[in-house]
């Protein structure tokens, strides 16, 4: 009888002891996903309020007659801009994987709008500032769809680093729900991931860094240096 009672409270002691670890992993968990969402929403904000700051430089320097030392400025806060969006999209889509939730999909259609709206802002300063530099769309989807997708970005990592602010990169997710997604698919034609747009030129497929490389560089109209690096 005395050894039932002892077998009963260990299993008792048990079972309390794994409800105790469930709910400390739980809370662990909860409480990791509350940093996770908080850390993504704070840099939200900082890029809504960097982007509402891009807006005004350009209207003043669309207002100024001389705009060379303006645009200079410009174009160096807007390629430090959409940088520090495409770490902060890396970062998100890493969350994304252990936690698909509502917040945290409604979080990453803001960072997809941003870009949009980054890039509608950069062809248009190209105009007002007849600056020297390009703009490079990259559609791609998860690595299980696509197992060519990040070998890609990789590629157009080490390009942008290469180029520097003379080439803008944009990245968004095709199987996303968001219009302006389909918009751009319909508009360039994307029937395959990953694809690369450059101006207005579709290239399907994976894309090796010397390929892209020497079509970025027919573009240009002052050879950046990796373009001359490439002649000799």
């Amino acid at each position: 009888m005395v050894d039932r009672h002892i077998y009963v409270r260990r299993h008792l002691v048990a079972f309390l002891l794994t409800c105790a670890v469930f709910v400390i992993g739980l809370l662990i968990g909860l409480q990791l996903t509350q940093m996770r969402l908080d850390f993504v929403q704070e840099s939200g904000r900082e890029q809504r309020a960097s982007f509402e700051s891009l807006q005004l430089q350009y209207l003043y320097l669309d207002s100024q007659k001389d705009k060379n030392e303006s645009c200079f400025a410009f174009s160096t806060a807007l390629d430090q801009s959409v940088q520090r969006l495409e770490e902060s999209r890396l970062k998100l889509e890493n969350y994304l994987e252990d936690a698909r939730t509502d917040e945290f999909l409604l979080t990453k259609r803001e960072y997809i709008l941003s870009e949009f709206q980054y890039w509608i802002l950069a062809q248009q300063a190209k105009d007002v500032c007849q600056t020297d530099s390009e703009s490079l769309l990259f559609f791609y989807t998860d690595d299980d769809a696509c197992p060519e997708c990040g070998t890609q970005g990789y590629i157009l990592t080490y390009l942008k680093s290469l180029f520097q602010d003379k080439l803008l990169v944009f990245s968004f997710d095709v199987e996303f729900d968001e219009p302006m997604i389909d918009l751009l698919q319909q508009q360039y034609n994307i029937t395959t991931t990953p694809s690369v747009v450059v101006s207005d030129a579709v290239f399907s497929g994976l894309q090796t860094r010397e390929m892209l490389l020497s079509h970025l560089c027919t573009l240009y109209e002052h050879q950046p240096e990796p373009c001359r690096e490439k002649e000799i």
